[in-house]
């Protein structure tokens, strides 16, 4: 599976689940020190979800614009993907590309730091 796919994945499921199933606003997103919920030691399940949320935001936020830009409106706003390109600025052709591109580039950042916490718990 290529990187594009896994970070699609990452966004879309872990994400999106997250948001739902804490109650957190999606805009807390936009704060990349932002704390997910943590139990201290007492249930890995939380602790183990709560850090691979602070490695997805961490990892949104380290990059450049115009892609943590896509990424942050997307998620974090909850702006349409069809609304995006008037948002950024671009064309709606070149949008795609720069989405694809902005999920490749969280996936880049984000899988190896996945990794480490996996083996981690």
């Amino acid at each position: 599976m290529d990187n594009y796919k896994l970070g699609y994945y990452f966004l879309n499921s872990c994400l999106q689940h997250y948001l739902n199933c804490s109650g957190t606003k999606a805009i807390e997103l936009e704060n990349k020190d932002y704390q997910p919920f943590n139990s201290n030691g007492i249930d890995k399940r939380v602790d183990y979800t709560g850090a691979i949320i602070k490695i997805a935001i961490r990892s949104i936020h380290a990059l450049n614009d115009p892609y943590k830009t896509i990424l942050l409106l997307e998620y974090a706003e909850q702006v349409r993907l069809k609304d995006l390109p008037e948002k950024i600025g671009k064309s709606r052709s070149r949008m795609y590309d720069y989405r694809k591109q902005a999920i490749i580039l969280f996936a880049d950042s984000f899988l190896p730091e996945f990794k480490k916490i996996k083996r981690d718990f």
